[in-house]
């Protein structure tokens, strides 16, 4: 369950510390306030989208932090998905840059926004009008059917969806293949160019980079035998003045100090040490000198070479290594090709396979997905009439057709009727927003004992409902929170009254910006709170005296 909330900095929330409890927690609130922003804020620290946009104005970051408490069975899976030891309650992290990507943590763990919305989808569920809006979209019907299958069904479903991927790569693999003989010779025949021009070449390795150094030298010969005279010169050449003839002179001196100090045996040795140093360098210095001469044949040859390499290059990699891996490449296609007919003997037997597999299973899963969606339709019923649809029919079809789909053979849609008297017809044609709400409702509460989650929370459900109809929702709810933890915005007293905890979201501003604050509610806060949101305009006896018997009536 969610117990801590901390927002900082979050579109017109400064800062923002809620502790939530298990049961019944409502949240209300002026239009505006930013009701919502804390459940978008939620929303993204459990791993939802983030944008830039939603830190407050004149501020380089936004953090949210949640904390959630969680059983050991989900945490073992939660140290399985990060391959970590961590503890309950989990404390998960979102910090949003202006000028940076997002940092995401879990108990002071990086993670990706992946891990974090799978670890946290394990306890909590979010449901809003942007969620409802999906019962609209047909091809979204089969994945909420599907939803509700049990592990055989889901396993069944996951390897339909392997065979299909696997159907699809090897026929698109097919199609890459030459489809006759005269299409295999004419590729065996460009490869073998290729490898021909290539070991032709009998490229060294490194050897493009000793023609380059070499080609270097030559061109800079007598520049090079400049510098190499005047060090010659400085280090023992001169009659003037050089490095060996002072260290000659220090040698004297040096000797001359042998009869005052026992070390001037030791200085002395070492000067002589580098007058010989220094000579081995002055000779060394002279063979290379001697060795470069310009030779402008074998300046052409080597600069030949060099550009026989560089077309080798050019066509075939950057550098002699991107050269080798291509040929090697070429060996690799060389041998498919050859091999053509195997493979496409292989992959032609093993489509039969998978496709009879595939038929087989497809099969299976329609026979199940018709008595899953005949077991659904029933059990939505029976919730939707609790909601005040005492009259709706609902009706899940299921129709097969033999067009491969990762899913199976099958469509979905779901079909309803809420008035007696009338033939069930699809949902995206005739559902109002209420009806809408209370079905989201229906399919949330049946799912949450599939997912086995700690905690629903909802944005506004009741939207578009009134009178009874509301209390129904409000008493749904109310009977939720004895399974779940319940979290929902709302803006109606039959709801809010329900609620074991009540907190109110308030909007102040100043002459520099606007704030939302939020305050859990007393007994006289609710009630003032409710006779509000009873009244049409100044707050009434009559108003404050229903949302005593709204109150009272929880007791």
């Amino acid at each position: 369950m969610l117990s801590k909330l901390y927002i900082k900095d979050f579109a017109i929330i400064d800062s923002l510390n809620l502790d939530f409890n298990d049961g019944f927690s409502a949240i209300s609130g002026e239009t505006g306030s930013g009701k919502s922003i804390i459940v978008d804020a939620l929303a993204v620290v459990l791993g939802a989208k983030a944008s830039k946009n939603q830190i407050r104005d004149g501020f380089d970051s936004s953090s949210i932090e949640a904390h959630i408490d969680i059983d050991n069975k989900k945490l073992a899976k939660v140290n399985s998905i990060l391959n970590a030891k961590i503890k309950s309650p989990l404390i998960l992290k979102r910090i949003i840059y202006r000028d940076k990507p997002s940092e995401n943590y879990i108990n002071d763990i990086s993670v990706s926004l992946k891990d974090l919305s799978e670890i946290s989808a394990l306890s909590i569920d979010i449901l809003g009008q942007k969620e409802q809006f999906t019962l609209l979209d047909k091809n979204e019907h089969i994945n909420i059917l599907d939803y509700f299958g049990d592990k055989a069904y889901k396993t069944l479903l996951k390897e339909i969806n392997e065979l299909y991927l696997k159907i699809e790569k090897s026929n698109k693999r097919l199609k890459e293949l030459p489809k006759d003989q005269k299409d295999i010779d004419n590729q065996i025949d460009f490869i073998e160019f290729q490898k021909n021009e290539i070991d032709e070449a009998e490229i060294l390795d490194g050897e493009d980079e000793e023609l380059e150094t070499e080609i270097k030298r030559l061109n800079s010969s007598e520049d090079i035998k400049k510098t190499a005279y005047s060090i010659n010169q400085m280090l023992r050449d001169s009659d003037n003045y050089s490095v060996d003839s002072i260290l000659s002179d220090a040698s004297n001196l040096v000797d001359d100090l042998k009869e005052y100090s026992k070390d001037a045996e030791a200085w002395y040795e070492k000067l002589m040490d580098y007058q010989e140093l220094i000579k081995d360098i002055n000779e060394e210095i002279k063979y290379f000198s001697d060795s470069i001469d310009y030779d402008q044949d074998r300046l052409y040859e080597l600069s030949k070479r060099l550009d026989e390499i560089n077309k080798i290059k050019y066509k075939y990699g950057n550098s002699i290594a991107e050269i080798n891996a291509y040929r090697e490449d070429l060996n690799n296609k060389l041998n498919e090709i050859k091999n053509i007919e195997q493979e496409k003997a292989a992959l032609e037997k093993s489509l039969i396979e998978d496709k009879k597999s595939y038929d087989e299973k497809a099969n299976e899963l329609s026979l199940k997905r018709k008595a899953l969606a005949k077991t659904i339709a029933k059990m939505l019923e029976d919730e939707l009439r609790t909601l005040n649809m005492s009259n709706i029919q609902v009706e899940i079809s299921v129709e097969t057709k033999k067009t491969m789909k990762d899913y199976g053979y099958d469509d979905v849609e779901i079909l309803m009727s809420a008035n007696k008297g009338q033939s069930v017809k699809p949902i995206s044609e005739i559902i109002s927003g209420g009806e809408m709400s209370r079905l989201m409702l229906a399919i949330k509460n049946l799912g949450a004992d599939f997912d086995n989650i700690d905690t629903i929370i909802f944005d506004e459900i009741d939207a578009g409902l009134s009178g009874y109809t509301a209390s129904c929702l409000a008493n749904k709810l109310r009977e939720l929170a004895d399974k779940y933890q319940i979290i929902s915005i709302s803006h109606l007293p039959q709801i809010l009254s329900k609620a074991e905890e009540h907190y109110l979201v308030e909007k102040a501003s100043d002459s520099e910006a606007t704030i939302s604050h939020v305050k859990k509610l007393d007994y006289d806060g609710r009630v003032i709170e409710l006779a509000r949101l009873l009244s049409s305009g100044k707050i009434s006896d009559i108003a404050i005296k229903n949302a005593k018997e709204l109150l009272k009536s929880e007791d």
